[in-house]
């Protein structure tokens, strides 16, 4: 069984958040419950619409890095490091592009090289293949 693991992306201050106490506020915010003081790691009020959760996808790189949602991969077989796609949950499984991540990370030998949303320019470059 893999574990339940997520981060988020903060879209007002732009960085990543991955302590497990602001996940779990986030979680509440996403969720609509009263905020436990104990577990809120923010000052200020923040809205469910902040953050874009992320989910730990069960698979980690040829480096040992955990793959989240969003992740962007190249393949480090190639000779030219090719940028393979962004992970995204569809139709029940993690793909990068045509791909399954399954495949991707065994076969291919990936690495982790940003997020989508560190590097829009690199998104848009991938989608336009």
């Amino acid at each position: 069984m893999r574990n339940i693991i997520f981060r988020a992306w903060n879209k007002r201050d732009k960085y990543i958040v991955s302590s497990p106490r602001s996940i779990c506020t986030i979680l509440q915010h996403r969720m609509g419950l009263p905020q436990h003081a104990g577990w809120n790691s923010y000052n200020e009020q923040s809205s469910k619409d902040d953050y874009v959760l992320m989910q730990y996808t069960g698979v980690k790189d040829n480096n040992g890095k955990m793959i989240f949602e969003g992740d962007i991969l190249k393949d480090i077989n190639t000779i030219d490091d090719e940028v393979l796609g962004f992970v995204e949950f569809s139709k029940g499984l993690y793909e990068v592009g045509m791909y399954s991540l399954y495949y991707v990370a065994v076969e291919c030998k990936c690495l982790v090289v940003g997020n989508i949303h560190d590097n829009k320019l690199e998104v848009w470059s991938i989608r336009e293949r």
